[in-house]
């Protein structure tokens, strides 16, 4: 059962390959191989079965080896032409691969059938469906195709770092008035913190993050700081020095991230924000002689 559904995974992943990115196909594959792997222990674990039981498991143990020698190649080969290894016979290679899990869908059903022969106890439920591929799946042009796909430029099967700012905040902390709009407590200086989180699937160069803080004067501050390299899915926050604002005064304040190479502008790489600090409390006090 739990291969079976596994495989139900992989064969809808499969059907939309052109959209499947890397992690995506990491994750399934990686699942589906750690079952099989645990199947197979649980197999070679067993007291030696006799008579027709032993056949079936031995089948049954040939399907698990073809699906895993299967899966394994098939991201291996699809992984190394996104990544710009496009060796001649790569397409062999990927046609063996999906060769190898349409032999582990027949040797399974083999031996499912094979128990249902068998002078042995059945099972209470029948044995679940288990097919890596989809029926009558074209594998010879299937297997150009997929390859095609991870080869194109922007393919979200190669390795592709991704910074993005997350959040803004500021000390004092920001508030939205009745209005809906930005302010701050009254102030005369302003700190800015930057989430910067990498949601690619590869580590990142470190590179910079900027602001530039517009009063409604026509004064600007600007300010550089660097972020660091990020592995796959890592965050930082950078914190920026003070800068001078005025109780009273409406600000804009931009925050840029540098792009990497080859990476496009998109709304994750820059925050507008405007907003206003509030005027200082006056207080006032009474003496006893008014």
């Amino acid at each position: 059962m739990q291969v079976s559904r596994r495989a139900d995974v992989f064969r809808e992943m499969l059907a939309r390959m052109g959209s499947v990115d890397r992690v995506e196909l990491t994750t399934v594959t990686d699942e589906a191989l750690t079952r099989m792997s645990e199947v197979r222990t649980y197999l070679a674990d067993l007291e030696d079965p006799s008579g027709e039981a032993a056949g079936v498991v031995v089948v049954f143990d040939l399907a698990l080896e073809s699906w895993t020698t299967g899966l394994e190649g098939f991201v291996q080969h699809l992984l190394a032409v996104a990544d710009g290894d496009g060796t001649l016979g790569r397409a062999d290679l990927l046609l063996d691969d999906l060769l190898d899990l349409r032999a582990g869908d027949r040797l399974y059903a083999e031996a499912v059938a094979a128990l249902a022969s068998a002078d042995v106890t059945q099972p209470v439920s029948s044995m679940p469906d288990v097919r890596f591929l989809p029926e009558g799946y074209p594998i010879a042009p299937a297997a150009q195709t997929v390859l095609a796909q991870a080869a194109v430029d922007g393919s979200p099967l190669a390795l592709n770092p991704a910074l993005v700012i997350e959040q803004v905040t500021t000390v004092p902390e920001w508030v939205l008035d009745t209005e809906g709009a930005l302010v701050l407590d009254a102030s005369e200086e302003l700190v800015v913190r930057v989430v910067v989180t990498n949601a690619g699937n590869a580590a990142s160069d470190a590179t910079g993050v900027s602001t530039e803080l517009v009063g409604g004067d026509g004064s600007a501050q600007s300010a550089i700081v660097e972020v660091a390299a990020l592995a796959a899915g890592a965050k930082t926050t950078v914190t920026f020095e003070p800068l001078a604002v005025t109780p009273g005064r409406s600000y804009s304040l931009v925050v840029r991230l540098e792009l990497a190479p080859g990476e496009g502008d998109s709304d994750g790489n820059s925050r507008t924000l405007a907003f206003r600090v509030n005027e200082g409390t006056v207080t006032s006090t009474t003496t006893e002689s008014g």
